[in-house]
């Protein structure tokens, strides 16, 4: 049953970049580095996964969203800079050797080689573009965060955040919808409606735990 293991199997990333929220950001960099490649690699299988013709890479993004989230809350934002930029260039690394990987001929008893490239061929590409989308959405993100920022001051900091996440999340699944999966996807409208609910809600889960727990905190302190 699809849904059971992707419960189980989104419980079992979560678990791991919560149990490393409070290791350093070398480990925390490393452990989104991991999930992204994985994420990357696991996209070429889809799956039917309550009712959506879906790809079954949505768990690592929701890792990679995660890990990066606590990197946020824990370190400034050259650390979130940092951790982005170490992140594209493992992309880049593994989309180069995918590349050479191919370049080799094979044996002629290789019975290795056709799987390799059914799954290789189209690869490097399809990182690259993962990694370039990534990193114009977060710019966009990034202008539209400060541009509410100077409408509201340090008003509605929670809202902003939140607004900022939905947006950017949307809009990476719609880009990389499009530009990445799209001669392969079955069905793209569901992949993109199951893919930005699942980011969103992993998003505003994480907004609103961090909203309720500084909360909590200054109500402690008083």
């Amino acid at each position: 049953m699809n849904e059971l293991v992707f419960i189980c199997h989104t419980i079992w990333v979560s678990m791991i970049a919560y149990a490393c929220r409070k290791q350093s950001l070398v480990i925390q960099t490393a452990l989104m580095i991991t999930f992204a490649i994985l994420g990357n690699l696991m996209l070429l299988k889809q799956m039917m996964l309550f009712g959506f013709a879906v790809t079954t890479s949505d768990v690592y993004a929701v890792g990679v969203i995660l890990v990066l989230n606590f990197i946020r809350e824990a370190y400034d934002d050259k650390a979130v800079h940092q951790a982005m930029i170490y992140s594209f260039g493992a992309l880049a690394i593994f989309a180069i050797a995918a590349y050479f990987q191919l370049l080799y001929d094979p044996l002629v008893n290789d019975m290795y080689q056709p799987a390799y490239v059914l799954l290789m061929h189209d690869l490097p590409r399809k990182i690259m573009v993962s990694a370039v989308v990534y990193f114009v959405v977060q710019y966009i993100d990034n202008q539209l965060f400060s541009w509410m920022k100077q409408r509201t001051g340090s008003r509605w900091l929670t809202q902003r955040v939140l607004l900022s996440l939905v947006f950017s999340q949307v809009l990476d699944t719609v880009l990389f919808t499009f530009f990445a999966l799209g001669d392969i996807a079955q069905s793209k409208m569901d992949i993109i409606i199951f893919s930005s609910c699942v980011k969103v809600i992993c998003s505003s889960a994480m907004v609103m735990n961090t909203a309720i727990t500084n909360q909590v905190i200054a109500w402690i302190k008083r």
